[in-house]
Order: structure tokens, then sequence, then C-alpha cells
């Protein structure tokens, strides 16, 4: 897409209206006799003035700042336009990619069609009759094949674990209280419970 050029924004002929009405005023304000018409009047020439000089300063910079969105604008456009291009190549080239692959599954069902079925194992049914008991092996055999016999010789000993309070003897008796002391607390000032 062409975007057009942007418009020259000339501020000159404006301009030179302005001069012209500041012109007028200026007569104007000469041929007044009234003093607060005249403030009036010289008010309005003087806001005009400070109006016109901020437009002469903050002019070039709108135009200049315009200028410089619609560059980004086209800029942003042309980038956009080059995604969208690349994006189109990727979609050409995996439409493509999935065409071939719809063939190779197609031709792999083919394939597997011309293949026998593997049949599913299922359970056999029972034939009638009698059933039978599993012969068990007597106990002592088992705990042969489990707990060898050398292992079974090995002296037991006192297991330990390194806790401190193992292989402690048995506690002996504690040593008897002697009577005084007992008399002594019942002389308490509590009474005997």
């Amino acid at each position: 897409m062409d975007f057009p050029p942007l418009k020259n924004v000339d501020f000159a002929p404006f301009l030179n209206v302005v001069n012209q009405v500041k012109g007028h005023l200026t007569e104007a304000i000469g041929k007044i006799n009234d003093p607060a018409v005249r403030d009036m009047f010289s008010g309005l020439l003087g806001e005009m003035e400070s109006k016109q000089a901020s437009l002469e300063v903050e002019a070039p910079l709108w135009k200049a700042s315009a200028e410089a969105r619609y560059a980004g604008v086209i800029a942003k456009y042309g980038e956009a336009t080059t995604k969208k291009d690349a994006l189109l190549g990727q979609l050409k080239t995996l439409k493509a990619d999935i065409g071939v692959k719809i063939e190779e599954a197609k031709a792999k069902a083919v394939e597997a069609a011309k293949k026998p079925k593997r049949e599913v194992p299922r359970p056999r049914v029972r034939q009638g009759g009698k059933s039978t008991t599993l012969e068990l092996s007597p106990g002592k055999i088992l705990r042969e094949w489990i707990v060898p016999p050398a292992a079974a010789k090995k002296p037991t000993g006192p297991r330990t674990s390194g806790n401190i309070w193992e292989n402690w003897g048995p506690l002996a008796t504690p040593p008897p209280i002697p009577e005084e002391e007992d008399s002594q607390d019942q002389d308490s000032d509590y009474p005997p419970s």
C-alpha cells in the first residue's frame, strides 16, 4: 500500500491575517476615548500577540512530531507486511507438509490392513471334570530354602543398637529408709494423710 505524502501545512497565510487583525486593533485602540473599552481591546491585542508567539514556537514542533508519527506508522505497516508474508510462506509450507503426512498415513494404513490381525489372548474355558489340588511342600523344606542351615548355626548374642540403656543388668534393691526419717516426716505441721 502506498501512503500519501503529508500535506505541507503552512502557517504563514494565517499569521498574515493575524497581523492584519492586530493592525486594525492597534488603529482602533488609538481612536477609542473610553478607558474601559480601550483596556479591553488592549488586553485582546496582548492576548493575540502572546498566542501568536506561542503558535510560532509550537507549530513547527507539532508539525515535526506529526511527521515523525506518520513515518512511524508507515514503518510499522512495512514490518507487519513483512511478517504477514513470512507467515503466509510458512502456512504454504505447512500445508504441503500436511498433505505429504496424510498420504504417508494412508499408505501405512493400507499396509497395516494387509497384515493378518493379531489375536488377542483370552482365558481358556475350563474343561469339565474333577479339579486337582496342588501338592505343597512341608514347612521344613521351605524353611531350608529361605534360611540356609549355615545362618541358623551362627551364635546369637545380645543385639545392640548403640543405645545406652541396652545390656544393663537388673537394678539393685533400693536402700532401706531409716526409722528416724520416718518419724520426722510425721512431726510436720501437716496432719497425717
